[in-house]
């Protein structure tokens, strides 16, 4: 699906979820962007819901036998100005994907037989 429109339904949802965390909470989605960390996110297992791009900003090609090679999602381009309304970043680099929140209770966890584990509490700017 290919998107021209600032006005288009995809981009106003996507630009809510940016900007509004109780949107995000009540989607139970969140939004990646950039190339790596899409790609970090589809080693970790995690299978996003859609999936955007910008050929006009794009440095990186998906190449064949890369985690989301195989993905089956929707695939969406957009071009510049598109891209740039949804993006949070000041230089993008035409990834953007969302993706179902994970959700693991402390008991799903799958530690090793002598753990490292950090607990942080009250975290107020959870960017940083």
């Amino acid at each position: 699906m290919d998107i021209t429109s600032l006005q288009n339904p995809h981009v106003k949802h996507i630009v809510r979820l940016r900007d509004d965390k109780r949107q995000r909470r009540e989607a139970d989605l969140m939004l990646v962007e950039g190339y790596d960390e899409i790609q970090l996110a589809l080693s970790a297992g995690h299978k996003p819901q859609t999936l955007l791009s910008a050929p006009e900003l794009v440095s990186r090609q998906i190449l064949p036998g890369e985690e989301w090679d195989g993905v089956s999602t929707e695939r969406i381009t957009v071009n510049r100005a598109v891209f740039e309304k949804m993006s949070y970043r000041e230089n993008p680099d035409g990834w953007l994907a969302v993706f179902p929140i994970p959700h693991t209770a402390l008991d799903q966890l799958e530690l090793s037989a002598v753990p490292l584990l950090i607990v942080a509490e009250s975290i107020e700017k959870p960017g940083n």
